[in-house]
């Protein structure tokens, strides 16, 4: 960072409003390479404005996680905040960090921020923690930014597993249901299930499944293997598009088959992932990405 940026960054610490008015700061995180064309399977996006507000955009779970909402979600910070992003800012040395290599597959954060009529960006990666470490006040004041903010839903998709917790061993077909949540204040499209297009890996809607290793004292389970089965709608007329009205849910029912032939306790959830596209459907949202729901546990005997 040169030392005029480093002079605006006083500048506006010091409360200058004319510096202050026009800062903004986006952190994005991305795993390339893209699934379709401008968008990558994993992103979120976090900015902060200078009126101290915050939005956070995730089109999936950079972790994985079950039952973790994806969607918008915005917050309003105090000026107080808003001087301690930029302390923050100014604080960090991104120029004395080491050179970290992104290739595809890995993820990428990137940081970028505007004040005073200049910009600066950075490129950095968990890959290597050293450089993370180098920047983790700021990195951290970003995560609580983002907590905050996912108290706060616009529109947002959540969601919810239902399934038998006790089935005899061996190829059941067993029913499903499925709820599309919106905690959010705004509805927004999503693709039907029915509609999604198989030939696409992107595009799915299914159960993964696998049986809980059985821990003995002593001795490292091995990984749970996880298998896939797809959920079948029983209707065949369903429209393309779901309307998912502000706080309101939109519930669907299934079937899977899961070979469940060896008895023990199994773990499940559902993955609804749909890609295909544009953000804007008729000047209306439309919600794209991959969503988790909650574990359920099944107990063959």
């Amino acid at each position: 960072m040169d030392k005029p940026l480093e002079h605006t960054l006083d500048r506006a610490l010091r409360g200058d409003q004319n510096i202050l008015s026009g800062f903004g700061f986006e952190r994005m995180t991305t795993v390339t390479p893209e699934i379709v064309p401008g968008t990558c399977a994993w992103e979120e996006k976090l900015t902060v404005r200078a009126d101290g507000h915050v939005s956070l955009f995730t089109r999936r779970s950079i972790t994985e996680a079950s039952s973790e909402i994806i969607g918008h979600f915005e917050s309003s910070q105090d000026k107080d905040a808003l001087l301690d992003l930029i302390r923050l800012v100014k604080e960090s040395p991104f120029d004395r960090q080491p050179r970290v290599r992104i290739d595809p597959g890995d993820v990428s954060v990137r940081l970028r921020f505007v004040i005073g009529g200049a910009w600066y960006e950075h490129y950095t990666s968990p890959k290597d923690p050293r450089a993370m470490d180098a920047i983790g006040p700021l990195l951290q004041e970003l995560d609580r930014l983002g907590a905050e903010a996912r108290h706060r839903p616009v529109m947002a998709l959540e969601l919810r597993l239902e399934m038998p917790d006790e089935v005899k061993p061996g190829e059941n077909m067993l029913p499903v249901n499925l709820t599309f949540a919106n905690p959010g204040r705004e509805g927004f499209w999503v693709t039907h299930p029915g509609s999604l297009d198989a030939a696409q890996p992107s595009e799915h809607c299914r159960l993964l499944y696998g049986r809980q290793p059985e821990i003995e004292e002593n001795i490292t389970p091995l990984p749970m293997e996880i298998v896939t089965a797809d959920l079948k709608r029983t209707k065949k007329d369903d429209p393309p598009l779901i309307w998912i009205p502000a706080e309101a849910e939109v519930r669907y029912q299934f079937v899977a088959k899961l070979n469940l032939r060896d008895p023990g306790t199994y773990l499940a959830r559902a993955a609804f992932s749909s890609y295909s596209g544009e953000d804007i459907v008729g000047g209306q949202p439309r919600l794209r990405g991959c969503v988790f729901s909650n574990e359920v546990r099944i107990r063959v005997f």
